[in-house]
């Protein structure tokens, strides 16, 4: 079943006022970049947004707020290719990505039910404590197929 509820900047940016951060042209900017993109999208390729919003951020700056919201559940990182990252806003709830090798659309996926029972398998049967996993599947699209 794909997630398809997006998540809209407002709420992100209420959210993080919420919790007393400050919302800066940069940090505002990122996010309302990657709200419209259905494609993860690199550090380089966020400058140039940036840049054509005349929105001054230097990589540090940029890799700083990918940083932040990262710490703060508002953004993703997925691997894209090449071993480079790159990010989305995360959408609700835990999930897992559809990843095309060939155009690096990313696509969400919730698989709960049947990871939760893996998780207590592998707690039950090797007695391990999962914390987190992460689940990627890479192929090719329905377009580029």
């Amino acid at each position: 079943m794909l997630n398809k509820n997006r998540v809209e900047p407002k709420e992100i940016l209420k959210k993080l006022r919420g919790n007393g951060f400050r919302i800066t042209p940069a940090r505002k900017s990122i996010i309302d970049i990657l709200s419209v993109k259905h494609d993860a999208v690199s550090l380089t390729e966020l400058k140039k947004h940036l840049e054509t919003r005349n929105v001054r951020a230097d990589r540090t700056t940029i890799y700083r707020e990918i940083l932040f919201l990262k710490q703060q559940g508002t953004i993703c990182e997925i691997p894209i290719g090449g071993g480079k990252k790159g990010y989305k806003i995360c959408e609700d709830g835990h999930h897992h990505h559809l990843i095309c090798i060939r155009c690096n659309r990313v696509e969400e996926i919730v698989l709960k039910n049947t990871l939760a029972l893996q998780e207590k398998k592998i707690a039950r049967q090797r007695g391990f404590q999962v914390l987190d996993h992460l689940l990627e599947f890479y192929g090719f699209c329905g377009d580029c197929q």
